[in-house]
């Protein structure tokens, strides 16, 4: 029994691993939610959603995070390449004019905050033609006011480190995963985004819609009139979504039409079952 002990320590301390990290995706597909829902005026009141509906949500925010977290990791590689691994007093001390490396270093930093600043008032003042920056700029706003909120050193002393990088980290990751939810529905709203057609029963004529969120009960789509409407899968006998995969012709086939080895085929205007995926059986699928 003592050899199994520290295997079964592991397997415990697993156990709570997963079971943080699902509430973690829990909460973080909640605010998406929320900010998804709120973008279109709607509610958690007025949408039949349960609970798979919200973890289904993390497959359409985790691509993104995922990348925006292999960015920052390439570009943190990048720099500590630059900086030879070396740390900020490190730098610093080793320059031939510490004071005035440090005010150089410091000074990007200060201009980030200041037009982080800008940016959210700029969004207050102007409205939405500030929106693609608001959240970066709430973000760097946020981290600023907590390093300078934290900075003296009773703070440090008494405030555990994981109280510290919680207050750090998690009003910028709730302003980002909001903010993710809300563009994307402002993104489907649009008038560009693209058209599926359903069909519903005792109406063969298919119904020109975009569709918003997939449901456990059915569909949230935005009709032909901008109305958003609930259409229940029992109502529904087909979905046709204007999926078609465009080949990538690259920079020089794009702007001098040069070494165009794919097929694109002539530009022609087609119907909707000509350029729509394969039609689904609700009915069958469920």
């Amino acid at each position: 029994m003592a050899d199994q002990s520290p295997w079964v320590s592991k397997l415990d301390l697993s156990t709570k691993a997963i079971g943080l990290v699902a509430s973690c995706c829990l909460a973080a597909s909640l605010i998406y939610d929320w900010g998804f829902y709120l973008a279109l005026d709607l509610s958690f009141l007025e949408i039949p959603s349960v609970l798979s509906d919200h973890v289904r949500s993390a497959l359409l925010w985790f691509p993104k995070l995922a990348v925006s977290l292999g960015a920052l990791l390439v570009h943190e590689l990048f720099i500590q390449r630059m900086e030879k691994g070396m740390t900020e007093e490190e730098i610093i001390a080793s320059s031939q004019n510490p004071e005035r490396t440090r005010r150089f270093r410091d000074g990007p930093q200060k201009v980030i905050a200041l037009l982080a600043v800008l940016g959210v008032i700029g969004y207050i003042i102007a409205g939405d033609i500030f929106l693609g920056i608001l959240p970066l700029g709430l973000c760097i706003a946020w981290v600023s006011f907590s390093v300078w909120a934290q900075s003296p050193e009773r703070l440090r002393i008494r405030r555990p480190i994981a109280i510290r990088l919680a207050i750090h980290l998690l009003p910028p990751i709730s302003i980002w995963m909001f903010f993710t939810g809300y563009n994307d529905a402002i993104r489907l709203y649009q008038p560009r985004a693209g058209e599926s057609h359903i069909t519903i029963k005792n109406n063969p004529k298919p119904l020109a819609v975009v569709l918003l969120r997939q449901l456990d009960k059915g569909l949230l789509l935005k009709e032909d009139n901008g109305a958003i409407g609930f259409r229940p899968w029992s109502e529904i006998e087909r979905i046709e979504t204007p999926g078609k995969y465009k080949p990538n012709r690259g920079i020089v086939c794009s702007w001098l039409n040069v070494g165009c080895l794919q097929d694109i085929g002539p530009t022609k205007s087609v119907s909707s079952n000509e350029k729509s995926n394969p039609a689904v059986n609700t009915d069958a699928a469920r």
